[in-house]
């Protein structure tokens, strides 16, 4: 028969078959070889059509039972059909729907793929591969999951977490229902613990108090943002000032990482970085590329975005900023670059020194570089002379100073609204240096803490209760730039306001018109006269060296002068 087989022998084979008729089944019936019966199941279509009809027709027939154990033996139909996609699709189905969906649901505690192979007594293949076709499946797992993890009591969650084989150690691999699981476990159970805890909260004293391992909780801890609030407001303090502890610590784990994200507006790193983005407004616009290192994430890029100023940014994390750490800017030799550093205060003198070497061999010559310190700290005597020898010379130092006017209107109550401002208010110390070609071996020392100091600081509740920037404050912001080192000051008060063509107010520019910052020489740049590539600050200072300029401008003494721009430039 083999060397006359034929279609009509196929076809009579494949009706009289018992069972699933397969390549090497049929040839072992007509008694030929498996290569024969191959090439003619391929040459008419309906051959293969018959062949799976017959398939179909037999696994139709089994009953549960019968499927389940067809399919659960060794060499069982999921082999037999592995290469036939249409069998194989129908056993998967009723295998899902007859046999795995049943096992879920009537699963006690957190069906998993192995859990429910082992519950029905099947091969770990055959439940694999009804998975891997079927993602209902594993909805079907989470959900059942989820309902046993929501039913539980506080307590009992308790007793399953803490115990060995846990409930965290079978939910690994379903990110749902561990974030589910853990979600409880901080809202229930640690977080009532942080509240009644007697004292300052660490992880090992709350493990003790809950009764499960320091490992659990010290991990919740650094994971969960709402867990660091939690001992932040234990501690008697916000969260704003918990992340600058936390910051002072180098403490940076997921939880405080999140936090600094979304608490970043209302920290005074941000405010600061404003200031320098309207202040150094002339700055910017000359600007072709910007780097910003900072403790903060990327406080400046935000500042500038909502300035509406767009530039290419690079950005690096001081926290993570060594004594061997190279640069990689990357951008490029062209003129047109600035690069703003935060909080130099907070840099050991062996970091200190090697980020500025760093900016000078990165850096192309005459770039522009801000350095921003606490009014808190200052630098040691021939400071400017080492930073001139590390090439970089000092173009201008002075201080920034951020607030909200009393006749900004804030949609709070009033208790709240004087809260806020108070918080908005600060100021910090600017260096502007641009760099030379040339440069020797110098040391500038670390900056110093003065014992007093006047800088005002967001006020500390003894509540804990946040104190929260709204948003449409920003825009209404008076950031201002107090000249220092400037040895000659006028006799008496000015306050220019410089017009634009229209009338606008484009800066205001004085000497003693804050009654809070006496003897000073200020520059406050407004909304309009941001973008210009004019140096409202140098134009202070002029004013403030110049009797004969304040006079020829009519400068009045004492009170307020309407300068238009192009008079001030003529």
């Amino acid at each position: 028969m083999a060397r006359n087989l034929t279609i009509n022998d196929l076809m009579e084979a494949i009706e009289k078959f018992r069972g699933i008729p397969t390549v090497r089944s049929l040839a072992k019936i007509l008694g030929c070889d498996h290569t024969l019966v191959s090439p003619l199941l391929k040459t008419p279509p309906y051959l293969q059509d018959k062949l799976n009809q017959k398939g179909l027709e037999y696994i139709d027939s089994l009953s549960t039972g019968e499927l389940k154990k067809q399919t659960a033996k060794s060499g069982g139909l999921s082999v037999v059909c592995k290469d036939n996609k249409v069998l194989l699709a129908r056993i998967h189905c009723r295998f899902d729907k007859e046999i795995i969906q049943p096992a879920i649901d009537n699963f006690k505690g957190i069906p998993t793929m192995e859990s429910v192979a082992k519950a029905i007594r099947c091969g770990r293949l055959i439940i694999k591969s009804c998975f891997e076709s079927n993602p209902s499946l594993q909805e079907k797992l989470t959900l059942k999951g989820l309902e046993y993890i929501n039913d539980l009591s506080a307590d009992k969650l308790k007793k399953q977490i803490a115990k060995r084989s846990s409930l965290t150690s079978i939910c690994q691999n379903n990110k749902i229902l561990l974030a589910r699981l853990y979600a409880r476990f901080d809202e229930e159970i640690i977080n009532p613990a942080i509240d009644n805890f007697k004292g300052l909260p660490k992880s090992w004293s709350l493990a003790a108090a809950i009764g499960c391992s320091d490992y659990l909780v010290s991990s919740r801890l650094k994971t969960n943002p709402i867990l660091f609030t939690a001992l932040a407001k234990n501690q008697g303090i916000t969260v704003d000032q918990a992340l600058e502890l936390a910051l002072e610590r180098k403490e940076r784990t997921p939880a405080i990482r999140a936090l600094f994200e979304q608490h970043l507006t209302d920290l005074w790193a941000f405010r600061e970085m404003l200031a320098i983005a309207r202040v150094f407004s002339d700055v910017f616009a000359q600007t072709r590329q910007v780097w910003e290192a900072s403790l903060y994430p990327r406080p400046l890029a935000r500042a500038l975005a909502m300035e509406h100023c767009s530039l290419p940014m690079r950005y690096v994390d001081l926290n993570d900023f060594e004594p061997s750490t190279a640069l990689k800017i990357g951008l490029g030799a062209s003129a047109g670059v600035i690069a703003v550093v935060q909080s130099i205060h907070r840099l050991d003198e062996v970091r200190l020194n090697h980020l500025l070497e760093e900016l000078h061999r990165v850096l192309p010559e005459d770039s522009h570089i801000l350095l921003t310190y606490s009014i808190r700290h200052a630098l040691l005597e021939g400071a400017v002379s080492i930073l001139e020898r590390k090439g970089l010379q000092l173009q201008e130092h002075g201080q920034i100073h951020v607030e909200l006017p009393d006749d900004v209107f804030i949609d709070l109550p009033s208790d709240e609204s004087a809260r806020v401002r108070k918080k908005i208010e600060g100021s910090s110390q600017i260096l502007h240096l641009v760099t030379l070609s040339n440069a020797s071996p110098a040391t500038l020392p670390s900056l110093v803490k003065l014992p007093t100091s006047g800088e005002i600081r967001p006020p500390t509740e003894s509540s804990g209760d946040e104190i929260g920037i709204p948003k449409e404050s920003f825009a209404k912001l008076h950031a201002s730039f107090a000249l220092m080192g400037l040895t000659q000051l006028p006799n008496e008060p000015f306050m220019v306001t410089v017009t634009g063509a229209t009338g606008q107010p484009l800066a205001v520019l004085g000497f003693d018109m804050h009654p809070l910052r006496q003897k000073t020489v200020e520059a406050r740049i407004y909304p309009d006269g941001r973008g210009t590539d004019i140096d409202f600050r140098a134009e202070a200072g002029k004013l403030a060296r110049d009797a004969s300029r304040r006079i020829a401008l009519g400068v009045a003494s004492g009170k307020e002068t309407r300068i238009p721009l192009t008079r001030l430039m003529g």
